[in-house]
């Protein structure tokens, strides 16, 4: 995209000025034609360097404009749609987010989903047939539902990689961070 005519008489204009200025100061001094002309073309070049290394020379305000990318709807809206209709086939999209989940929850257990020697733990875990169904080539809706209602029904793991903070020696069953001992009030 080449530049407009403003942009071309703003970096060609001041260098253009000063060649002008310099060969008619010159000439008007008594120097000769020629060696005026290459006096201004040395100002000249001079100051075009000076202006392509200022940082007057990068792009000023307002910024050139960022194509923005409308997405509508939300990510429930994408999910809700990514069933088929009429079959009952569940799309791409969900399946991955099922099975990622499904992969987070059971890797905070150890188990890797994706490992055959650890099938028999996965299924003992999420019930029959619950792993199977979400990691075959047509999966149905009842194979998702089946699934997160799997993943609902996992108790939550307590691992976490932060420390677990000591207990406060007069701190009861109720005490958590937000809501203090009577004592530490």
């Amino acid at each position: 995209m080449a530049p407009g005519p403003r942009a071309f008489w703003a970096s060609v204009g001041l260098p253009l000025f000063v060649a002008i200025f310099v060969t008619i100061a010159l000439v008007l001094t008594g120097v000769e034609l020629p060696f005026a002309l290459a006096w201004a073309v040395l100002l000249s070049t001079i100051v075009i360097a000076r202006r392509a290394s200022s940082p007057a020379s990068e792009p000023g305000w307002p910024p050139a404009h960022k194509q923005v990318v409308v997405v509508r709807g939300s990510e429930v809206s994408r999910l809700a749609w990514s069933f088929a209709g009429r079959n009952g086939v569940a799309g791409p999209t969900i399946v991955r987010r099922v099975r990622n989940l499904l992969r987070r929850r059971l890797a905070h257990r150890g188990i890797d989903v994706d490992d055959p020697a650890q099938f028999a733990q996965a299924d003992a875990i999420l019930g029959d047939g619950v792993r199977a169904g979400l990691f075959h080539h047509q999966i149905m809706r009842a194979d998702i539902e089946r699934a997160l209602d799997a993943i609902e029904r996992l108790p939550r793991t307590t691992q976490s990689a932060e420390p677990s903070l000591p207990a406060h020696p007069n701190a009861d069953a109720s005490t958590t961070p937000d809501h203090p001992a009577k004592e530490d009030r």
